[in-house]
């Protein structure tokens, strides 16, 4: 059985890297999170779990991190309430992520919605979800994620549209598996675009499980 390798691309360049947990790459930066941030854990539930590596490309991230996916989940309302949030579940999707700064020890919720209850920028047409970015202070960060499957066609078009910076590279449609879905960063307040994001994704073998 294959795992995954998921490339994160802005503006044709890759910021982050993130690896299920039967990867060499993946059980190094899980067991860096259980050294680091025990009281999170236990981490690497499933085998499915992803996790990655980045520095801080864009806000609300600002120093080296890593983000950990829990898939095939709710987060618990003990979890949100940490983050002075909750939650009803059928407002969710099932996975959310953490978001670990590795520079001031603190974290981020990350809850994944289908439905985001506030005013958007205009987005490209296709199946869209959002997330939700939680600190542990009790405050929420102010840029929101939109995530579009769509054709990259028209995330092309629509990036030439709104004079956005479109994400991959052209040769990454040829080397990868699929590209999974793109992510449009907006800030909820003013409406303004953030950076594009593109998530290509790749199959590699399994060193563990």
């Amino acid at each position: 059985m294959h795992q995954i390798r998921d490339d994160m691309y802005v503006n044709g360049e890759i910021v982050r890297r993130d690896y299920t947990l039967g990867t060499l790459e993946g059980i190094a930066l899980l067991e860096e999170l259980r050294a680091k941030f025990p009281e999170y854990g236990p981490f690497g539930r499933s085998r499915f779990n992803m996790v990655g590596k980045y520095d801080g490309y864009r806000a609300p991230y600002v120093n080296t991190s890593i983000s950990w996916y829990d898939c095939d989940a709710y987060p618990s309302e003990s979890l949100q309430l940490a983050f002075s949030t909750s939650y009803q579940q059928q407002k969710l999707k099932n996975w959310y992520g953490l978001k670990f700064d590795l520079v001031t020890e603190t974290a981020q919720l990350k809850v994944v919605v289908n439905e985001y209850d506030g005013g958007t920028p205009e987005l490209p047409v296709g199946s869209t979800f959002f997330a939700i970015t939680h600190a542990d202070d009790g405050t929420s960060s102010e840029y929101i994620d939109a995530y579009v499957q769509a054709p990259p066609a028209l995330i092309q078009e629509f990036c030439t549209t709104k004079g956005l910076q479109y994400p991959l590279l052209p040769t990454t449609h040829d080397d990868c598996d699929e590209v999974i879905f793109w992510g449009f960063v907006f800030n909820k307040n003013t409406m303004e675009y953030g950076p594009v994001k593109g998530y290509a994704r790749y199959g590699v073998p399994t060193v563990l499980w």
